[in-house]
């Protein structure tokens, strides 16, 4: 079924990624295996909608790239303007006129995706993934977490963490009822 997503919405959904950030990523990890129906129906409704949405100005696709390349070691909005070679507020009017969102809102969404990811895994505490992540600590890195999401990064990971397996049981043959 995801086979036929590329084919179908790849010129909507891949072209050069700027009307719908993320999107390819997306697709990918669906095109890899084992997606719900559920999912491709949510793509195909967003190619749909991305068919027909205007591409984002060359200022700010250029931040959204910067921002989704460089979360982690981007200090700020000013750092970002800097780096385009524009001020921070018309960075900012422009961003949030396409957008929706303020860059700095964005980089925080950003960082909060990434912080999801990494708490899927027990392999990194709280402070490796703030340092990972472009948070200055664990502690800002809570109040952060949980401002945006509703819920701590501890009760997140246990709510996000796959249930145990349970063990399968023998089959009941005949001759355990003998």
């Amino acid at each position: 079924m995801c086979r036929r997503l590329p084919t179908k919405y790849g010129h909507a959904l891949l072209g050069d990624g700027a009307a719908c950030p993320g999107a390819a990523e997306l697709i990918a990890q669906l095109h890899g295996g084992g997606s719900a129906p559920l999912a491709y129906g949510l793509l195909c409704a967003l190619g749909k909608a991305d068919e027909t949405a205007r591409p984002l100005p060359p200022l700010v696709a250029e931040a959204v790239a910067a921002i989704r390349q460089n979360y982690m070691a981007l200090y700020g909005v000013e750092e970002l303007s800097e780096q385009l070679g524009v001020t921070k507020s018309h960075l900012v009017r422009t961003f949030k006129q396409e957008i929706g969102v303020s860059p700095g809102k964005y980089l925080t969404n950003v960082r909060i995706e990434a912080v999801k990811a990494l708490l899927l895994s027990d392999e990194y505490n709280l402070e490796m993934i703030a340092g990972m992540t472009g948070f200055s600590g664990a502690n800002y890195l809570c109040r952060v977490f949980k401002r945006e999401v509703g819920v701590s990064p501890a009760a997140w990971r246990a709510a996000a963490a796959p249930l145990p397996a349970v063990p399968k049981l023998p089959p009941r043959s005949a001759e355990m009822f003998v």
